[in-house]
């Protein structure tokens, strides 16, 4: 299956370059299920969004219904969360932020962090709000903290492994520092002698301090680089640890440095969980070893060494290590290896899971997976899907459907045991960090809580579908209220006229058989509208985007659908206005007409007059192609000139270079919405103009004219031709000008990328073609071929109406044969009133 629209948390995506990070937290809003804590970092952002790094905020949602329950911003990265004890006596623990105090721009210069110069905050996870000030404890950065009841303490002591000391921004040295949570005063600080020394490695890095217990007491684990110790909670002595251990191997003269670490379960029966750790012992050709311990004396149980499938020498390389969901009491546990790095300039993810006893291990499962850009992922899924005891895997991995040239993000869940694959499913965004929380949707199995750039979703794990549904669906309601007054005008007009329209069925049938032209250019620029937008979607990889508040591709396809709505909506009612206010609007000219007459009365012999049509009923396909030229040019006048002139100053781009990119994004929204909308309008606003001016030709309204002094041949004309002689010349330079200046500005030369196979040439031409070039001019021929032939429907009846106005206000309205046109001599001279 797949993720639909709206499934999930994107209200800030567009708007707040943030990378979120997700935890489950106790039941805040009372209704007996967990919720949600998310925290926004600024970490790897896209300056185009937003070009200063000052971006973060805290966020709390209903686990259940993905409701936002408050938000707190802080204007600067969220680095890091922690929970502390109950600060306001609301019978909830609270949260430790540590807020990055960031400078420079992304467009500008690489920012950085004031790593002494951190806002560390106490916040209510009931409401949001601030319980502590930012100097009530440390201002340096906060890696990682733990928080232990105390008897000296009203509230409790927090301890904090923070960065101090640093030289030039590198070179960090690591302090586990303690504070009363009551006062926020320092009670004790330890130097660890271990240190960090680039910027970017502090929250990267796997030091940390850890709550473990011990002989039923609770003490503190440090993770350093070259060693782990376990620390008595009430003396913190480095010189006098509980049990502490280097890592080396046996008869390794140089130190391993540490990467990753987990606390497994108990493997050894001594009711103490085990320690398990990964540490690399080869930087230059990278090879891991995987060691644990007993937690009770920190004696080593076993180790292995562990390596990626490729060797990426000394690029960038992340690992990770995870304990897989697994029955306790078995004194066995499963392990999960990720090693994350680039090998042969591609985004490789080699896993691994391995079985651990006290003392032995057996390798299970590996996978290499490879992708150009995103990174795969992988996690334990954290239930058991099959009643096996052991958990599930989810991966996230991209694949490549048969003749295309877009990768899909393909979601799973497999077991490692059997290979059995539970679910499948396409996901339109990444999946940065995994956390299990409390069955949602009542199947008695945990579900899915995912975090990516800017975007939260919930997932059921049996499935799997979305379950939280997003109410930042952009402009979702204005369209269903659009489309419910379209539907209600409908009915009203369908019992309105449906008696009517009954009586003339046949006459219609025989009618549409009659004018091929109107229904074979309809039908033809609806379906090649159609087609056009189908493989647009197909080309940007519609199976695997959906409608996610603040996207680009959201705005697209909401703008395109409301565009062609109303372009679709329209078109009839276009061609009902020019029908049914035909005769109002053809008198207005006519009054217009003689406006003039009386202006020139003293020059002119002047005379509106109706021409004896005779036996000419029909309408030639040459005139009805003629009858398209003026408002075709008017629109695309209007259309272009509105897109010239209105982009640039609402920062729609007005140029691309590459198909899919956030320019092109731009371009087609603006090019929709200020081009193609006022094209569409344009025949709405100037029906008066253009269907006055058909009936005026089908009703055989002329006017004479003839100099009363002077020597000049008479002259009779159409009053259409009089009143489009107004606009014509107008139009037609203005729409020549403003067509040819948007067209040799716009680069399509991003349509045409080769290397992107022959069939996106193929559909490059096909969209220039059709929807830029091309769209002015069928726009502009479906609708006034369609409201021609509506018009041609009651001809004869607008006809008699535009009369009886016209007898109404003193014209004679009996028609008149040309060559009889005054057989007494010249009209009367006396002005009507």
């Amino acid at each position: 299956m797949e993720i639909q629209p709206g499934w999930g948390w994107t209200e800030y995506q567009g708007k707040l370059p943030m990378e979120y990070s997700c935890k489950e937290i106790s039941d805040i809003n009372n209704d007996g299920h967990t919720d949600v804590f998310v925290y926004g970092d600024a970490r790897y952002e896209d300056e185009l969004i937003d070009p200063s790094p000052n971006t973060g905020g805290v966020f709390s949602f209903n686990g259940l219904t993905g409701a936002k329950l408050w938000e707190t911003m802080t204007n600067n990265p969220v680095k890091a969360v922690f929970p502390v004890l109950d600060i306001n006596g609301d019978g909830l623990d609270d949260y430790l932020i540590s807020i990055g105090s960031s400078n420079g721009t992304w467009n500008n210069n690489e920012p950085f962090l004031d790593y002494v110069n951190f806002a560390n905050r106490i916040i209510s996870i009931k409401n949001g709000s601030f319980l502590t000030t930012d100097s009530f404890f440390t201002q340096n950065a906060i890696i990682s903290s733990v928080c232990f009841e105390d008897s000296s303490d009203p509230i409790g002591i927090m301890y904090c492994l923070e960065a101090i000391n640093a030289t030039l921004d590198v070179d960090f040295g690591l302090n586990i520092t303690s504070y009363s949570l009551n006062n926020g005063s320092k009670i004790d600080d330890l130097y660890t002698n271990d240190r960090i020394w680039d910027t970017w490695e502090i929250y990267e890095t796997n030091r940390a301090i850890e709550k473990f217990n011990w002989n039923n007491e609770e003490h503190m684990l440090f993770f350093g680089n070259t060693y782990f110790t376990l620390l008595n909670q009430s003396n913190l002595d480095l010189s006098n640890p509980i049990y502490n251990y280097t890592y080396n191997l046996p008869g390794d003269s140089g130190s391993q440095t540490l990467e990753s670490y987990d606390i497994i379960e108990d493997l050894t029966g001594d009711n103490t969980h085990e320690i398990v750790l990964v540490t690399r012992y080869n930087h230059v050709n990278p090879i891991f070893n995987i060691s644990w311990f007993n937690g009770l004396s920190g004696e080593l149980l076993g180790s292995f060494n562990h390596s990626s499938l490729e060797n990426p020498g000394e690029n960038w390389m992340n690992l990770r290590l995870d304990e897989i969901l697994n029955e306790d009491g078995d004194t066995e546990t499963y392990i999960l290896i990720t090693n994350e790095y680039r090998f042969n300039h591609k985004e490789t993810v080699d896993s691994f899971v391995y079985s651990i006893d006290e003392s032995s291990y057996q390798s299970l499962y590996t996978k290499q997976s490879i992708s150009e850009n995103d990174l795969p992922r992988i996690f334990s899924l954290e239930e058991d899907m099959n009643d096996d005891g052991v958990s599930e895997l989810v991966t996230l991995e991209l694949v490549y459907p048969i003749l295309s040239s877009s990768a899909i993000r393909r979601f799973k869940i497999i077991s490692f045991l059997t290979n059995e694959v539970f679910a499948i499913m396409n996901f339109e965004s990444g999946m940065n960090t995994y956390t299990s929380i409390q069955d949602i949707d009542g199947n008695g199995k945990r579900d899915m809580l995912i975090s990516e750039w800017m975007s939260i979703k919930v997932l059921s794990t049996s499935d799997p579908s979305g379950l939280w549904f997003s109410p930042e669906f952009p402009i979702g309601f204005y369209i269903f209220l659009f489309l419910g007054v379209l539907l209600i005008l409908g009915v009203i007009l369908l019992i309105a006229y449906g008696k009517k329209l009954a009586v003339k069925r046949d006459r219609i049938k025989s009618f549409i058989k009659r004018r091929k032209l109107a229904t074979y250019v309809n039908i033809s620029v609806i379906a090649l509208m159609t087609i056009s937008f189908l493989l647009f979607l197909l080309q940007i990889n519609i199976t695997n985007r959906t409608l996610m508040s603040g996207e680009s591709m959201t705005e697209i396809i909401i703008i395109y659908l409301v565009v062609t709505i109303i372009w679709y909506g329209s078109l009839p009612l276009t061609a009902a206005i020019f029908n049914q206010f035909a005769p109002k609007f053809a008198f207005l000219f006519i009054k217009l007409r003689n406006l003039f007459f009386k202006l020139s009365k003293k020059r002119y012999y002047n005379e509106i007059l109706i021409v004896d049509m005779g036996e000419r009923k029909e309408i030639s396909s040459i005139i009805k192609l003629k009858r398209v030229i003026l408002p075709m040019l008017l629109s695309i006048a209007i259309g272009f000139y509105v897109y010239n002139n209105l982009a640039p100053i609402l920062g729609y781009s007005q140029s691309f270079e590459s198909f899919n990119s956030a320019d092109f994004n731009s371009f087609i929204v603006g090019y929709n919405l200020l081009c193609m909308l006022p094209m569409i309008i344009s025949f709405i606003i100037f029906s008066f103009f253009i269907s006055g001016n058909y009936l005026l030709d089908d009703a055989g309204v002329v006017y004479f004219r003839q100099m009363k002094k002077y020597r000049q041949p008479g002259d009779i004309e159409p009053i259409s031709i009089w009143a489009q002689s107004i606009v014509k010349g107008m139009a037609g330079v203005s729409a020549l000008f403003t067509f040819f200046t948007f067209f040799i500005s716009v680069d399509f030369s991003g349509f045409f990328d080769m290397t992107q196979g022959i069939s996106f040439a193929i559909f490059g031409f096909f969209m220039v073609l059709i929807m830029f070039w091309g769209a002015p001019f069928l726009t502009a021929f479906s609708y006034i071929l369609l409201a021609q032939e509506i018009m041609e429907f009651s001809v004869e009846e607008n006809s008699e109406v535009l009369y009886e106005i016209m007898e109404e206000n003193g014209y004679d309205t009996k028609p008149k044969e040309l060559i009889k046109l005054y057989p007494n001599g010249l009209p009367n001279e006396e002005e009507r009133s």
